[in-house]
């Protein structure tokens, strides 16, 4: 005996309310993570930009002070976190200091910032033959991460070391 599959009348077709709050509630969980893995992949990806940015602008501050140093006929100390250079004939030819603005610290070189980073530490020491300088930049980002880069320059040798 083979029956007929046939529809009643009062039967209505489609998903009843159970099926469609199930659904709705899967796929508002399944959007939910999708959006939370965006948005962490989206820090993450900052994150590496702000410590790029931090990188180059710390390379560019030693390149300065490098170069400004290997030039320099001599170096005087105006304390540990400033000092000028003198060319040949004795006059300034640049200064360097730590200087506050808006409660950040920023490295100047003659009275213009050189990196605009905070600058936490920076300090010079000298003897009678070369000059060691220690520049320590840090960059407060969403993570509050901080990078830091040590250099050596020879003022006599021309001699730049670079350890960071």
């Amino acid at each position: 005996m083979v029956r007929k599959l046939t529809r009643r009348r009062g039967s209505a077709a489609g998903f009843t309310l159970v099926e469609l709050m199930v659904a709705l509630t899967a796929s508002l969980i399944v959007t939910f993570a999708l959006a939370r893995l965006v948005m962490s992949n989206q820090a993450a990806w900052q994150d590496g930009r702000d410590r790029a940015v931090l990188q180059q602008n710390l390379s560019e501050a030693l390149e300065w002070l490098g170069r400004d140093i290997r030039g320099a006929a001599r170096v005087q100390l105006q304390g540990p976190a400033a000092f000028q250079l003198l060319d040949r004939n004795g006059q300034v030819a640049h200064s360097y200091a730590l200087s506050t603005s808006g409660g950040d610290t920023f490295l100047v070189r003659d009275g213009r910032p050189v990196v605009a980073r905070d600058c936490p530490v920076f300090s010079v020491q000298a003897n009678a033959d070369t000059t060691v300088l220690t520049l320590t930049v840090g960059l407060r980002g969403r993570s509050g991460k901080r990078t830091t880069a040590v250099t050596a320059v020879a003022v006599r040798g021309r001699h730049l070391e670079n350890d960071s």
